[in-house]
């Protein structure tokens, strides 16, 4: 061996700079922990809103590819499948047991025909719902009246996508102006939509 390297010898850590390594682990830990315990409950609501919104930019590519018609409500889920790809976006995070979906389809979206409509960007065309089934579909009566998301702050609100492609989180607490809540606008809103005539897609669906 030749003597003329330099022989290191491996000294254990004083037992203060030990402590004080584990220290700075342990709270730099517990910072990043507390951060994502408070970021998750954005995290979950930003994942459901981003569900709906997916779900009806597959129904408008559908809709593109079929002669401007939405998917029958009694088999929408199956049939924008293609579109959507990912099974875990038509089940809801919150509100549902495991196996259940939470999500509806707008019954009167459907019609026979494909013609024009003025208020894509005001019609909900599926949102949160009672109805926990594979394809549910149902007017907005089975929007959950509590408001599904944030229940725990007593700001509940329900998550709705419209026929344009963009999608909102309204809440079903009312409001102190004039006792209504946004949840409750939208209803009536949609009620005056629909006497007119169901909306149908045009063109390339709007991404926001």
């Amino acid at each position: 061996m030749d003597s003329s390297e330099p022989h290191f010898t491996k000294r254990p850590l004083p037992f203060t700079a030990t402590f004080f390594v584990l220290t700075v682990v342990c709270f730099g830990f517990a910072g990043l922990l507390r951060l994502w315990n408070g970021a998750h409950p954005m995290v979950i609501e930003w994942s459901c809103l981003s569900n709906v919104k997916q779900l009806a930019l597959g129904a408008i590519m559908y809709a593109n590819d079929y002669d401007n018609k939405w998917p029958t409500p009694e088999k929408w889920m199956d049939l924008t499948q293609p579109y959507v790809k990912t099974e875990s976006v038509y089940h809801d995070i919150v509100g549902v047991q495991p196996g259940e979906y939470g999500y509806a389809f707008r019954e009167s979206a459907w019609v026979s025909e494909a013609k024009s409509f003025d208020g894509l960007e005001r019609f909900a065309l599926l949102f949160d719902s009672d109805l926990k089934g594979r394809n549910a579909h149902s007017e907005l009566w089975s929007l959950p009246s509590r408001g599904r998301h944030g229940v725990e702050a007593n700001m509940g609100s329900d998550n709705v996508a419209f026929a344009d492609g963009h999608a909102k989180s309204f809440l079903a607490t009312p409001n102190a102006a004039d006792g209504r809540s946004n949840l409750h606008n939208l209803l009536m809103d949609n009620d005056r939509l629909t006497k007119q005539e169901a909306p149908t897609p045009k063109g390339k669906p709007k991404v926001r």
